[in-house]
């Protein structure tokens, strides 16, 4: 399997046909020109048809993926943002989408999506995982308030909300596994509930968009809301003030 951001054989091509972003490049000490940095290059979205053959050192390993993470989040918006303002955060946006899906599908091509594969060796893993898709779920969420007056052509707000959804689904499936599990501990119910909280809120937000009907809406929230009091139990973990509100509202 890959073990860095990207595969070898990506950066070459890229580099090779000049398909590299800006924010994958290094000023050159010598010429003080941006160049390719194949140590910033991040493997990029490619849509998949049903003949197309994944080949294994081109699928980044979990513990690459948790690096790319760690680098976009922690390294790469920190300092694009402390050099060029706030103002840079719809062009990083663009290319932070594109990468974060190709990190989600890197995950779905290791299986990670079925409930039956979680065992207590690679229960690490899926704790991995889970905190993969908290980065993404929760810049998705942070971007659709930042740039919600953006032009459509730098936020999507549709597609923005396409992707929280599909993540959403996911991590429920991966939460749902890792707390069947006898390693899991409160904090992992803690952070399962913040996640169901943020779906709640989802369907407000597409009520409001589409006119859902109310008792269709209501059944939805329902479900979710009986999840929370499952995974509680006796321990009152779920008390947002937030989701309380935007209910009272709704009703």
């Amino acid at each position: 399997m890959c073990e860095s951001m990207c595969p070898e054989t990506e950066i070459l091509e890229r580099i090779e046909f000049k398909q590299v972003n800006r924010f994958e490049m290094s000023l050159d000490p010598i010429t003080n020109v941006l160049s390719p940095d194949p140590l910033k290059m991040i493997k990029r979205f490619t849509r998949l048809s049903g003949e197309t053959q994944t080949k294994t050192q081109d699928i980044r390993s979990i513990k690459a993926l948790t690096k790319t993470c760690e680098y976009i989040f922690k390294t790469l918006i920190p300092t694009q943002i402390s050099l060029h303002g706030k103002s840079i955060f719809g062009d990083i946006y663009l290319f932070i989408f594109d990468r974060t899906k190709s990190i989600r599908q890197d995950v779905i091509r290791q299986n990670f999506k079925t409930e039956n594969q979680l065992q207590t060796e690679n229960f690490e893993d899926f704790l991995l995982v889970v905190n993969i898709y908290s980065q993404i779920i929760r810049f998705y969420i942070i971007s659709s308030h930042l740039l919600r007056s953006a032009p459509t052509q730098i936020f999507d707000r549709t597609l923005n909300y396409n992707e929280i959804y599909s993540s959403l689904n996911s991590i429920h499936i991966f939460y749902k596994s890792i707390l069947k599990n006898k390693n899991s501990t409160l904090e992992m119910k803690k952070g399962y509930i913040e996640f169901i909280e943020y779906s709640i809120l989802l369907e407000l937000v597409k009520s409001n968009a589409y006119s859902t009907n109310r008792l269709t809406l209501g059944h939805s929230i329902n479900t979710f809301l009986n999840e929370i009091s499952e995974i509680s139990g006796n321990d009152q973990i779920s008390n947002s003030p937030t989701i309380k509100v935007q209910l009272v509202i709704k009703y």
